[in-house]
């Protein structure tokens, strides 16, 4: 397999600046989650009064659609890997997703933290810091394109139910040109070979080597038409799975809803929540998935309950190995060192 000449390896040296950077980022990635676990005790004891509320058998399948989404994401990540010519096992990678979905959860900054935190990682197992970004931006550029079609999707769904308010409509477009716009923009800048900026950056010592690294990287994006079917189709696999898991929770809680209506609950919660002015969305999410559930036919207080319990498994659930992981990411205790291929 040929590989981008932009994305060859390079040294990894145990005590470079960016090593120590990495292991500050992880410091305070811990002490977030602490932070975090202290001020969501209420939510968590609310959450596990209600984990009571769900029949076994739907929990287990809640938890089984959960483990799916990892699988998901590390399957990503290691067809972007392979392309580029780092070779890392899917185990070592599964650990990983679950760390970077904690440490987005510990520390909110729209994916920043996450992306900081899985380049960190990748560079620890010998991962070039130019192939580390591919991998980032490979996935953001699906995840996008994934979010897009699957609003579509949704507003069709609303459509074939006579559903669809004017307000939808209008909500469903901004967000699909948003999120169509970074998939396109990092095409353009891969055609082109330049990034927006990038003469200003080089005057700055400090944003000379990131800026190099990154258009070394995004000019280099191994976004062939066949990788970049198969990354959008595991990106939406995970919102697929995220919003199986709230129906799976509302079977649990003794709720017959249309899979169709949930999942477009699902979506409208999400589409409102990325495009809130609410901080971080705060709240945003569970409102509006409670009353587009509503509108669904489920009553408010299932609704609500079904929620509270989607967020638990998706953000509370996967606090506890999620500290673990973090703290055995910073002793430098991994596996699955990558074999780069020239």
């Amino acid at each position: 397999m040929n590989v981008p000449p932009q994305l060859g390896s390079e040294p990894v040296h145990r005590r470079t600046p960016r090593t120590v950077v990495a292991s500050y980022l992880l410091g305070l990635i811990t002490l977030s989650a602490l932070i975090g676990v202290v001020a969501r005790i209420g939510d968590l004891e609310r959450f596990a009064g209600l984990i009571g509320r769900v029949e076994l058998r739907w929990l287990l399948l809640c938890l089984a659609l959960q483990g799916g989404t990892y699988l998901s994401e590390a399957m990503a990540w290691k067809a972007v890997l392979d392309r580029c010519g780092a070779r890392l096992r899917l185990g070592p990678l599964l650990p990983l997703s679950l760390a970077k979905l904690f440490s987005d959860q510990a520390m909110p900054s729209a994916g920043i933290s996450g992306n900081a935190f899985f380049v960190a990682a990748l560079r620890r197992r010998g991962v070039s810091s130019a192939t580390a970004l591919a991998c980032v931006l490979c996935e953001v550029a699906a995840h996008f394109a994934a979010y897009a079609a699957l609003a579509a999707c949704s507003l069709l769904v609303l459509l074939s139910h006579h559903d669809a308010r004017r307000w939808l409509v209008a909500v469903t477009a901004v967000f699909v040109a948003l999120q169509t716009s970074v998939p396109l923009a990092l095409w353009h800048v891969r055609r082109r070979g330049r990034l927006p900026g990038q003469a200003l950056a080089a005057r700055l010592p400090r944003l000379r080597g990131w800026t190099s690294t990154l258009q070394q990287a995004a000019t280099g994006l191994p976004l062939r038409p066949g990788l970049f079917v198969r990354l959008v189709a595991l990106r939406g696999a995970i919102i697929l799975l995220d919003a199986a898991t709230l129906w799976t929770i509302l079977r649990g809680l003794g709720q017959d809803a249309p899979r169709g209506l949930v999942f477009s609950s699902f979506m409208t919660a999400s589409m409102v929540m990325s495009l809130s002015p609410v901080p971080l969305g705060l709240g945003t999410f569970e409102a509006t998935c409670v009353a587009a559930l509503h509108g669904a036919g489920i009553g408010v207080e299932a609704g609500l309950a079904a929620t509270l319990l989607l967020r638990g498994m998706t953000a509370w659930l996967p606090m506890i190995p999620g500290v673990w992981l973090i703290r055995r990411e910073m002793r430098g205790g991994h596996a699955g060192q990558s074999t780069m291929r020239g």
